[in-house]
């Protein structure tokens, strides 16, 4: 019975991350796993018994198999660790190190949701949570910089993608690929270091022919502020934090 009850909570759950298609699919292969006897032809087996099945889903080669081995062992510390460092400010070194440095070129609005999202990624690895944490300042400063509203989406949706290819976290997807190939973490994360910059250098070069296209001005001194006195010795925001544009 608690095996069932953790199934069918294992399901929910999937239903409410990534939708219908993923949980409809496995309860098809549970019922194909339950009534195998009774389907015609090549697709005919001898099917499995109720206990025998939820014995098997609820082991460590279904439910508990390597990706919730991967992700107990190592992905929870990288979460751990983000949530740790997003609490003690981490947010603002992320937004105000590439606004200092690229706030004054042209495009440079576009260029600082680039490398504000290729920071963070190294910590998230998630495309959802970079845009949520990094666009809602971004965004509202492409606007205000003359970027058209779908040029400010497209930026930034690019830009967050960033995280599934930069190491460290890269979504989480280079833990799994470290256990099922054998290949040591730090092998995979020095080969995935060219791809990642040459991912952002290529969007940074958009950008900027982008903006040459249009005309676009730089940020003035006072959208960028004093990105060097926006936060406090521990990397929390002060009270001049609240003029930073967007926020």
């Amino acid at each position: 019975m608690f095996g069932v009850i953790a199934i069918a909570l294992a399901l929910e759950a999937c239903r409410r991350v990534l939708g219908l298609l993923l949980p409809a699919l496995c309860l098809l292969l549970i019922a194909y796993a339950l009534l195998g006897p009774w389907f015609p032809g090549l697709a005919r087996h001898q099917g499995l018994g109720t206990e025998d099945l939820v014995a098997w889903l609820y082991s460590s080669e279904a439910i508990y198999g390597t990706i919730a081995r991967v992700f107990a062992t190592f992905v929870f510390l990288f979460i751990v660790f983000g949530a740790c460092l997003e609490m003690s400010g981490g947010r603002h070194l992320f937004l105000n190190l590439p606004l200092a440095l690229l706030g004054r070129t042209r495009g440079g609005a576009a260029e600082v949701s680039i490398v504000a999202s290729a920071l963070f990624g190294t910590i998230s690895g998630s495309a959802a949570a970079n845009v949520v944490t990094t666009g809602s300042l971004t965004i509202p400063l492409m606007k205000r910089s003359g970027f058209p509203p779908h040029a400010t989406g497209a930026f930034e949706a690019s830009a967050s993608t960033i995280g599934i290819t930069r190491p460290p976290i890269m979504g989480a997807a280079i833990f799994v690929m470290a256990n099922f190939t054998g290949i040591p973490y730090l092998e995979i994360v020095k080969v995935s270091v060219i791809p990642a910059a040459l991912f952002i250098l290529s969007l940074l070069a958009v950008a900027d022919l982008y903006a040459r296209k249009l005309g676009l001005r730089a940020l003035s001194r006072e959208e960028i502020g004093r990105p060097g006195r926006s936060s406090g010795p521990t990397g929390r925001s002060s009270p001049r934090s609240s003029s930073w544009p967007g926020s």
